[in-house]
């Protein structure tokens, strides 16, 4: 399981070369006989313009990356902030920019749902040799 990106993003790196770092760590993990689950980027409050447009960029490049025994758990539309209601934000995040307990636990919840789903498939689960 990785996810990565936001703070590169936020030290000026371009969601293209971020992806182009992914991709090599998904590959090594991948050739090493590994299953390997991505998770996309979680927004944030305290995001410019400009980073809130990289993020969903660099999320939608994670979205639609296609390889064997490659998996997405989608955290980003888990535990939004933007769209989330005012008063549940306030026992999700507990500033701009970092999630509270509750936050973490939403954020656990949507990685477990999404491993749940991937090892009922028939021939997921077991690392490739």
């Amino acid at each position: 399981m990785l996810g990565a990106g936001r703070e590169d993003l936020r030290h000026r790196w371009r969601p293209w070369a971020v992806y182009g770092v992914l991709k090599v760590l998904w590959k090594l993990y991948h050739d090493g006989g590994a299953n390997v689950l991505a998770l996309t980027v979680p927004e944030e409050g305290l995001l410019s313009k400009r980073m809130s447009i990289q993020i969903e960029q660099l999320n939608e490049m994670i979205r639609t990356h296609r390889d064997s025994n490659f998996f997405v758990a989608d955290v980003c539309k888990a535990v939004p902030y933007t769209p989330m209601d005012p008063e549940l934000r306030k026992k999700v995040w507990d500033d701009k920019q970092h999630l509270t307990p509750m936050g973490y636990v939403m954020i656990g919840n949507a990685i477990a749902d999404r491993l749940l789903e991937i090892l009922q498939k028939p021939t997921i689960g077991k690392p490739r040799l």
